[in-house]
Formats: structure tokens, sequence, C-alpha cells
């Protein structure tokens, strides 16, 4: 069995993998590959306009080539990636997606041949994301706070959310199967412009409408 090591220092390689429509630049890390396995760690360099960092991954190779750990971090923009994931996901209700997306990867499994399969665990932390949804009347914005992602769910951890004069601290867990849904708001303020949208569209009588503003708290 033969073993090769590629160190790579201030590199300008790039290559452009099949699945995704931009290129990616090898800046730095340390590669070592054999018959059986290719070992990767501490790649850094960027995919598009999205950089990563601190990459690790232990790839098994073989008629059931697989993915046995993977570690990394990554600051995604999200303009470049919405057009694509649109074309992947069901987003037919999101108009725009904007911001960056900082990423730690803590742990992933895959054999190549059942990606549906995928086992991994992340962080994700906004920074000055805003969504647009054909639903709402203007973009949500997502400032702070995290969510731990899985194959399974998605646990946020107060995350900063606002839109038009409205804002809160959202918590909570989104199954990924089913789908269900448990969420609680803290710190929560309704303002005149989102309280009158809502009420327009529940058809409150006026006599019933609450005054702007109101706290929000709820589980």
């Amino acid at each position: 069995a033969w073993l090769a090591r590629v160190d790579l220092v201030d590199s300008n390689a790039a290559a452009k993998l099949a699945p995704l429509p931009w290129k990616l630049s090898l800046r730095g890390g340390h590669l070592t590959f054999g018959e059986r396995e290719l070992r990767v760690r501490g790649a850094h360099g960027a995919l598009g306009d999205s950089g990563f960092s601190e990459v690790a991954a232990h790839i098994q190779l073989g008629k059931r080539a697989r993915l046995s750990a993977a570690s990394g971090k990554a600051s995604l923009r999200l303009e470049q990636w919405f057009p694509w994931l649109q074309k992947q996901l069901p987003l037919a209700e999101v108009r725009a997606l904007s911001g960056d997306l900082d990423v730690a990867l803590q742990r992933m499994a895959l054999r190549f041949d059942r990606p549906a399969d995928v086992s991994f665990d992340a962080i994700a932390t906004p920074r000055k994301v805003s969504a647009a949804l054909k639903a709402l009347p203007a973009p949500v914005s997502l400032t702070a706070g995290s969510a731990q992602v899985s194959a399974t769910q998605v646990r946020l951890d107060r995350v900063a959310a606002a839109m038009l004069d409205a804002n809160a601290l959202v918590s909570g867990t989104v199954a990924m199967q089913g789908p269900k849904v448990e969420i609680a708001l803290a710190e929560g303020l309704l303002g005149e412009k989102l309280l009158q949208w809502a009420l327009a569209r529940a058809e409150v009588p006026p006599h019933l409408e609450p005054k702007a503003p109101l706290r929000v708290a709820a589980k």
C-alpha cells in the first residue's frame, strides 16, 4: 500500500465541483492520501465568495466510499447561496435572502451512495441576515443568537428577530420530520405597523383593537 502527503502553503489551487456552480479555491492545508483513504487537516480557502477554515475530513475510499468524519468553519454569503438553494429545496415562499451565516461544523458522516442518510451537528450564527417571505409585509432580520442544526432538528437559542417595528428573542425546536415546531418568544415588542397589519388580516373589529406597543412573551 502506498501513502502520499501534500502540504499546501499560500496555494492558488482551484477546482470546480460538479454539483456546485462556484470555484473552490484551496489556499492551504495538509492532505494525506493512499489507496484506501484521504485525510484533510487544517484546510482553508473559499467556495465562491464564502470562506472556510480549520477543515478536517477523513474519507474512506472503495466501492462504498464514505465520509467517516468532518469538521470545520465557514462563513456563508447568503446572496451567493440563495439562487442555488432555490433549485435544491422547497423555498417557493422565500423571495430573497441576504447577509452572512457563520457555521461551525462539529461532526459529519455520510455514505456517498446514500447522501440522504447524512448525520451531522453544526452551530449557525446569523450576521445581519435578512429574509423576505411572500406571506409577510416586510423582510425579517436576524442579528444575534444561534441555531444548533442536525439532520433531524434545528434548535434555536435566543435568535434576535425583527420585522417592521416588532422584535423578539426566539428560542425553541423545529423538527425536520413531521414537521413539529415548539417556539418560545421572549422580550417581544409589537409596534403599531405590525399590529395593524396583523389586525387587518384577522379582520378584528376596530373597537376590539389593542393599542401599540404590546409586550409579548409566549411559549
